[in-house]
């Protein structure tokens, strides 16, 4: 019985790790997964089921980012309210596809809640920050509040 080939001498073969040696390192592990019950996977995908137009995300597209928004709105104090809409569906002169761009560059690159609103930041159950008749929002960003809130109660 013949013995398995064998590359020749000096390596050659082939591994699915990348080549290291000196001055290179093994590509950096992903972050370890944060599981989150099934309740709160269901409200994040509700949340952006229902950003405003043209950020509307899909059942599917929602699913699939659902866990990616809670670790990054957990990681930097954000809550899942009308200020997370408005932080993340702002700017969106030459956006061409929503999901991607809330994806790869709004979801990850999050900014902490107190850089944005200049104060500790919130998480489940804290309370709003106070900021006078109509909460200092514009008018447009008033009746998106109005609108979120009336959905989120029609649930």
């Amino acid at each position: 019985m013949a013995s398995p080939p064998h590359p020749p001498e000096g390596g050659g073969g082939s591994s699915p790790l990348p080549p290291t040696g000196p001055g290179r390192a093994l590509p950096p592990q992903r972050e370890e997964e944060v599981s989150y019950s099934e309740e709160r996977l269901a409200e994040a995908r509700r949340f952006l089921e229902r950003l405003p137009r043209p950020w509307t995300v899909g059942r599917q597209a929602a699913g699939r980012l659902a866990p990616q928004l809670l670790a990054a709105a957990d990681e930097r104090g954000w809550r899942l309210d009308e200020e997370l809409v408005a932080e993340l569906t702002q700017n969106p002169g030459g956006m061409v596809n929503p999901v991607a761009t809330l994806e790869k560059a709004r979801i990850p690159n999050l900014v902490p809640y107190g850089m944005v609103h200049g104060g500790q930041s919130r998480r489940a159950g804290s309370p709003p920050a106070q900021r006078g008749e109509g909460g200092g929002l514009s008018p447009a960003a008033q009746a998106l509040r109005a609108r979120i809130a009336g959905r989120v109660t029609g649930l």
